[in-house]
Parts: structure tokens; C-alpha cells; sequence
């Protein structure tokens, strides 16, 4: 009985002990709260220990194709009445293949340089065929040479290794006589891109131009050709009848045909786009064709230079009508050196006949 009262005592003492078990109860939540950080500290300095590392994808992209978009655009040669001696060639269409090489997949976009606004440009997702005569897919995209269009949305991306296939088509949509003789190398680019920093282009410059086609006039029945006399282009050399050369753009015996309205103005290989020009002396029959200074004010002289090229007779023979006199080129014999002249222009189509002969020539382009 005294062990238990000693104990009961005891605890009873240290009830009656001013803040006592208060101090216990908070040393005791230290403790755990103590225990607790420290834990905390260690595990997430474990966690943060960790080692890292990134690795950045292989970006790169080729282009094939572009260069297939060289071209010389020139204008139709098309007589009144008859099939087109020259057709108009003002569009070139070529396939292009954009191929990603890199490691990741890559959205493209396309750019140019050195191009103009005269020339179109249509991008679309390739089929079974890329020629002048497909004709353009749905979602084609237009632009410019100078303000290219936005890729295809069928076409705008490639998976790492794949390859996009396009076909181009540039057109000429400006006036010709604007950008005749001019010459532009533009180049065709396309980046592929991942992300907003890391990308990858391939380019290819091509050359396109205009210029007119060149002709030798060929008098079908001697089978002689249209002349300069003595290689000269200045202002009063006849023209004569001569055995045909062998085939040059800037000789004496080389044309070219501008059209002005339904008619043409006959220039010469040799001359410049100043002229000189084919017209006969005067309105009256039988009068020299010869090469005068080329004029553009209306009238009389402006009307002389201009000529028709009719279809008369057998296929292939063409007169030559001018506007002014409605007469025909001709000529009064076949030997060399015959000069031509204008003459009232015959309606017989008998291919045996004189009057026929002397009027009908063809046209050999001169490549």
C-alpha cells in the first residue's frame, strides 16, 4: 500500500508543478517537427541530384527539280486562216522534290529571290503526272516570282527521311513587249523548320527570258529566201530574193515578226528593235520592198510596215498582204538578186500558176 501511494504521490506532484506538462507536450512537438524537416531535406536533395541531358535533332532538307524551270517565253506566230506557224510559249511546268534528310519531322515554307511580279508561280501536291498539259490540283497555291505563294496545305510538311512532292508551273502574265529581252535568274528556296529557331533550306536558281522567234521567209516555188542586199540593215537596201544560209538569228536573212494588232511588222536579224523595218517605197504596183526606219505615228508610212501573213492555196504557202496598199510581196523572176516588190495580190489557189508562185512563201524558224 505505501509503493502505490508513493506512486500516485509522485504523479500527482508533478501535476501540481506549474507549467510543467506544458513544456513536455511542447518539447515533444519540436521534436517531431525537427524529425520531420530533416526528412523533408533529405529526400528532395536526392531528387534534385539527378543528372540530365538533351539532345538536339539533326536538321536538313534538299531540293531537286527547280531547274527545270529555265525557259525562253516567246510569242505565237499565228497567220490569218491557218494553223499557228509558232505557238505562244509562256508557260513552263516542272516537277520539284523537296526531301527532308534530317531526323525530325519539319513544317516548310517557300521564298524567292531575283524574281519579278511579272511572272506567276503555282505550287501544288503532285500526281501521277508534272506537265504542260496537267492541269492544276485542288489546293494549289498562287503567287509570284517576286511574291512566291505559301506551300500547299496538302504539302506543307514531311516526316523525318520523306520527301514532298510539288509540281511548279511559271507563267508569263506581264505585257511581252514589256519584258522582251530581259533576262531574270531567279532562285527557289524552301526551309523546313521545327520549333522556332532550328531550320534547314535548299535553293536552286534557274534562268527564264523573253525574246522574240526568227524566221528565214522562204519563197516556196525557188525555194531561195527574203535578203538584205549585200548583208547590210541600213535604211534603202533592197530586199532580194538569195539562196537560203544556213539557219542564224542575226543575219540578213533572219525575221521577226511583231505583232501589232492583227498585223506585223517585219524586222531584221541584223537591225535592233529600233528597226530597221520591210515596207515598199510607195502604194503604187510594182514598187521595191526595201528596209525603212521604223515608225509608230499613224498613217500612210506607219501602215506600209504593217503586213498580213494569209493562208492562201496549198498548205504551208502564205502571202504576204500589206495594210496600206492591200497588195502581196512578189517578185518578177527566181534568179538571185531579183528584187522584191508589191503587186495586186492573186485569188488563184492553182499551185502551177505564175501569178501563184511569185506570191507564196513559207517560214522556217531559226533556232
Amino acid at each position: 500500500m505505501l509503493k502505490h501511494s508513493t506512486t500516485r504521490d509522485a504523479s500527482s506532484l508533478l501535476s501540481r508543478v506549474p507549467g510543467l506538462r506544458p513544456a513536455i507536450a511542447i518539447a515533444l512537438a519540436l521534436f517531431l517537427v525537427a524529425t520531420g524537416t530533416l526528412a523533408g531535406n533529405a529526400y528532395w536533395s536526392a531528387v534534385t541530384s539527378q543528372a540530365a541531358s538533351v539532345t538536339a535533332a539533326n536538321i536538313a532538307t534538299t531540293s531537286t527539280g527547280t531547274d527545270a524551270l529555265s525557259i525562253t517565253y516567246k510569242p505565237e506566230f499565228a497567220p490569218s486562216g491557218s494553223a499557228v506557224i509558232a505557238a505562244a510559249v509562256l508557260v513552263d511546268t516542272a516537277p520539284i522534290t523537296v526531301n527532308n534528310t534530317g531526323g525530325t519531322p519539319l513544317n516548310y515554307t517557300v521564298t524567292t529571290t531575283g524574281g519579278t511580279s511579272a511572272v506567276s508561280l503555282q505550287l501544288w501536291k503532285r500526281g501521277a503526272t508534272c506537265d504542260a498539259n496537267t492541269a492544276a490540283a485542288a489546293g494549289a497555291t498562287s503567287g509570284t516570282l517576286a511574291a512566291p505563294p505559301s506551300m500547299p496545305s496538302d504539302a506543307a510538311s514531311a516526316a523525318a527521311g520523306a520527301s514532298i512532292l510539288l509540281c511548279a508551273r511559271t507563267t508569263l502574265t506581264g505585257n511581252f513587249a514589256d519584258v522582251v529581252g530581259v533576262t531574270i535568274t531567279p532562285t527557289i528556296t524552301f526551309t523546313g523548320r521545327v520549333g522556332d529557331n532550328w531550320n534547314a533550306s535548299s535553293g536552286t536558281a534557274f534562268t527564264q527570258s523573253a525574246a522574240y522567234n526568227w524566221f528565214r521567209v522562204k519563197h516556196n516555188y525557188s525555194t531561195k529566201c527574203l535578203d538584205a542586199n549585200g548583208a547590210s540593215n541600213a535604211v534603202g537596201t533592197q530586199m532580194i530574193l538569195y539562196p537560203c544560209k544556213a539557219s542564224n538569228r542575226s543575219d540578213n536573212q533572219s525575221f521577226r515578226f511583231e505583232a501589232v494588232g492583227d498585223q506585223y511588222r517585219i524586222y531584221i536579224g541584223n537591225g535592233t528593235g529600233d528597226g530597221p523595218v520591210i515596207a515598199p517605197t510607195s502604194d503604187k504596183k510594182d514598187s521595191e520592198v526595201k528596209l525603212v526606219a521604223k515608225t509608230t505615228t499613224a498613217g500612210a508610212n506607219l501602215n506600209r510596215q504593217l503586213w498580213s501573213v494569209v493562208a492562201h492555196g496549198a498548205a504551208g504557202d502564205y502571202q504576204l498582204v500589206n495594210l496600206q496598199n492591200n497588195s502581196c510581196l512578189t517578185m518578177t523572176g527566181t534568179a538571185d538578186l531579183t528584187v522584191f516588190t508589191i503587186t495586186k495580190c492573186t485569188t488563184n489557189t492553182n499551185v502551177g500558176d505564175t501569178d501563184y508562185r511569185s506570191e507564196h512563201f513559207s517560214f522556217v524558224q531559226n533556232s
